[in-house]
């Protein structure tokens, strides 16, 4: 059991198997983004439930993208809007290693057919390291909320706050649903600023 868990500790350490399959076509390129999306497809075509929380999951919860995609609900301008946008991306990319070691995990703890009891303790250990890798991606949304209100005037930032405190309850909800019942702690793990997926 030791060995399984030092195994794929050291995987969700070092994510050379999601930067393999998502390919380096250079950082926020479009070219990048696609093969990113392509992989991750690819990904989730072959994992069965539990396995159902994929990265485009967790992006939902960037502050930034939620602000911006309450456009009319808040009145943003233009400029507003423009400026959401770019710090979506930037905190995407602060994320960028979390998210590649969360892909990893994925791939590690995939389900198979007449699993063995390493199987399963493999799932069972990565499960919580995804666990771990999700609280971290959370804690820095925590962190760029902020970020994201400063982009507002006074008469906006009470409704987004309501926004992101609403979301915040999903969130949880929806984790534990897509991992077949796990929970994420609430607030411990850092409180995310984002919706829930859509479908």
């Amino acid at each position: 059991m030791l060995r399984v868990r030092y195994a794929l500790i050291a995987l969700c350490l070092v994510p050379a198997v999601a930067g393999a399959q998502m390919g380096r076509s250079g950082v926020g390129s479009r070219t990048g983004e696609s093969d990113a999306r392509r992989a991750r497809t690819d990904i989730d075509r072959e994992n069965l439930p539990p396995l159902r929380l994929r990265v485009s999951d967790v992006q939902d919860y960037n502050p930034a993208h939620v602000l911006g995609d309450e456009k009319k609900a808040l009145k943003l301008t233009d400029d507003q809007q423009a400026k959401l946008k770019d710090l979506r991306k930037a905190i995407d990319q602060s994320n960028k290693e979390l998210s590649d070691r969360f892909d990893s995990i994925r791939v590690a703890i995939r389900p198979t057919p007449n699993p063995s009891d390493e199987d399963r303790v493999r799932e069972t250990i990565g499960r919580e390291e995804l666990t771990r890798v999700v609280q971290a991606i959370r804690a820095n949304y925590a962190a760029a909320e902020p970020q994201a209100l400063a982009l507002l005037d006074d008469t906006q930032k009470a409704a987004a706050q309501e926004i992101l405190a609403k979301q915040a309850k999903e969130f949880d909800k929806t984790l534990s649903e897509k991992l077949g019942g796990r929970g994420f702690g609430g607030r411990g793990g850092g409180r995310p600023g984002g919706r829930p997926p859509r479908g």
